[in-house]
């Protein structure tokens, strides 16, 4: 399924529209920025093509988690962790999911 975020830079106000596929059997993730400009498109590029390390909870205890350590563009479950924290690491906020129901992701 096509999944649509409009999204925005904190650091200068640039908005955009964020789509990708969220098909797990893709080799790769295919994504693309619509209405946007190309220094946030680049912003992306290089975000989604870096590793990024995130703790993925094994049981309920604090302490039990993986550290998984991959791109984001490698598997479609760390792209969307990743997604998570685009905030946090390069000041890029999810505004609004565009083209489906809650319950549909």
């Amino acid at each position: 399924m096509i999944i649509r975020l409009l999204i925005m830079d904190i650091s200068n106000g640039d908005e955009a529209i964020l789509q990708y596929d969220n098909d797990p059997s893709k080799r790769f993730i295919v994504w693309g920025l619509f209405e946007g400009p190309d220094r946030l498109r680049k912003k992306l590029q290089k975000y989604f093509t870096t590793d990024i390390t995130v703790k993925i909870p094994l049981t309920g205890a604090i302490d039990d988690y993986d550290e998984v350590t991959d791109k984001p563009i490698n598997n479609i479950d760390h792209f969307q962790l990743s997604l998570n924290m685009m905030n946090h690491k390069i000041k890029v906020r999810l505004e609004e999911l565009l083209n489906v129901e809650p319950e549909d992701v």
